[in-house]
């Protein structure tokens, strides 16, 4: 039985933020109703955003362009009116970073996101904004080597390798960098 279509594209926020794109609506309704493909990008062009981005058909990517754009606890604050300086850490595909850019174009964001193949998309939605730095790596309480597994939902879990008996797939393989590793590579950026 196929699930019922959501409502929730109906959302004034959404179509503010969208206009008129009955293709993005229409493919925010597919995944919710099941579609997926990792392969296949869409260009979306977002009201207050400088530069279009990109989407994949997949619901992390969904979740992500709701929890960013559409869901309040990311509106603008008053007392975050001029920030200098954020790190972007679990980046996801860069939908953060680039929203914090449009508000603070002179704020230098480092981006940090442990999966590849976000890491790569991250790159693609970020690459027209030179105060956006994105690395490959998932932010750690030490610098050591991680190990990216499947999580809840379409989330993950990283964990660190202790040692080199493990055996674990080179995609599966991230970098763990420190806070401290971080500002001192990142500051002269």
């Amino acid at each position: 039985m196929e699930r019922a279509e959501k409502n929730e594209f109906l959302n004034p926020k959404l179509l503010e933020l969208l206009g008129d794109e009955k293709a993005i609506t229409k493919l925010f309704s597919e995944v919710e109703n099941g579609k997926y493909d990792k392969k296949t990008l869409f260009e979306i062009k977002i009201a207050g955003i400088k530069f279009p981005l990109y989407i994949r058909s997949i619901r992390a990517d969904m979740q992500s362009f709701n929890n960013t754009f559409i869901d309040p606890y990311l509106d603008k604050k008053a007392y975050l009116s001029d920030s200098k300086f954020v790190i972007d850490a679990g980046a996801n595909i860069g939908f953060t970073a680039v929203l914090f850019a449009n508000w603070w174009p002179s704020c230098k964001i480092i981006s940090i996101e442990p999966d590849k193949e976000n890491y790569e998309l991250a790159l693609k939605n970020t690459v027209h904004y030179p105060n956006i730095t994105v690395i490959n790596a998932g932010l750690w309480n030490k610098d050591a080597k991680l190990r990216i597994e499947a999580g809840q939902e379409d989330g993950f879990v990283v964990r660190e390798v202790n040692d080199n008996s493990q055996e674990v797939k080179n995609e599966n393989l991230t970098t763990g960098i420190s806070i401290d590793h971080l500002l001192s590579t990142t500051t002269s950026l």
